[in-house]
């Protein structure tokens, strides 16, 4: 647990991220941010290039032992280096400061969290 969000996940390691104001869409119309906070009308949003913490079997977060992964114990969340997931995220607040451990519960009225799996990521070079 960084302290940088809720701990909703084990921590992981970001191959790319990005985090800052989002303009979302729905059905091509903007999709506006209706609660108060330092980005409104947008969101808050992320996207993450991460090393996996979902279950190829049944998609969920798992611990070390391979029961449910429990917000209340961090340091025992599974991780898989060799699988990679892309995160993209959007909240109505932005996150607190890293070391800021008053980040549990989330104090987050409104999260949307899509991930993608099986992703392969190419690098190209030009010339």
């Amino acid at each position: 647990n960084t302290g940088a969000g809720g701990p909703l996940m084990p921590t992981v390691f970001q191959h790319l991220a990005s985090f800052g104001p989002a303009r979302v869409t729905l059905n091509g119309k903007p999709f506006v941010n209706p609660y108060s906070g330092p980005t409104a009308p947008a969101w808050f949003g992320a996207f993450k290039v991460s090393e996996g913490v979902r279950s190829a079997i049944d998609g969920t977060v798992q611990n070390q032992s391979g029961g449910i992964f429990s917000p209340m114990s961090p340091a025992d969340g599974a991780t898989d280096p060799d699988d990679l997931e892309i995160q993209c995220i959007f909240h109505d607040d932005q996150l607190p400061p890293p070391g800021n451990m008053a980040n549990f519960p989330p104090r987050h009225r409104f999260f949307y969290w899509l991930t993608f799996e099986d992703v392969t990521v190419q690098i190209l070079q030009n010339g």
